[in-house]
């Protein structure tokens, strides 16, 4: 019984493309974090949180929680705003490959 090409064209189309994903997968970080009422320390949920000069953010949760994926390696400055709240710039955040790097905010 001889193998199919067809088949092993395939298996090893699929098997590149599970690589390429995993490679990719570990390249980048991600910034993660809570954010809090300075006052109270009550979880704030619709707070907009930013990477200054990117695309790239978050809006938090019902519990004050955020997570920004595929963070490009490199070191960026985090915004948190919310409207009634005076915004807070984190600077000098540094992403790694494979990392979260944890930032929490109060406002």
């Amino acid at each position: 019984m001889r193998p199919n090409i067809a088949v092993i064209a395939l298996i090893s189309l699929i098997a590149q493309l599970i690589l390429s994903s995993i490679i990719f997968a570990n390249s980048t970080g991600k910034i993660a974090g809570r954010i809090v009422e300075e006052g109270s320390g009550e979880p704030l949920p619709g707070v907009n949180v930013a990477i200054l000069g990117t695309q790239k953010g978050a809006i938090t949760d019902v519990d004050g929680y955020y997570s920004i994926l595929n963070v490009s390696p490199g070191t960026y400055e985090i915004r948190a705003s919310f409207l009634g709240f005076q915004s807070k710039v984190v600077q000098n955040v540094r992403v790694t490959i494979g990392q979260t790097t944890t930032i929490d905010f109060s406002l």
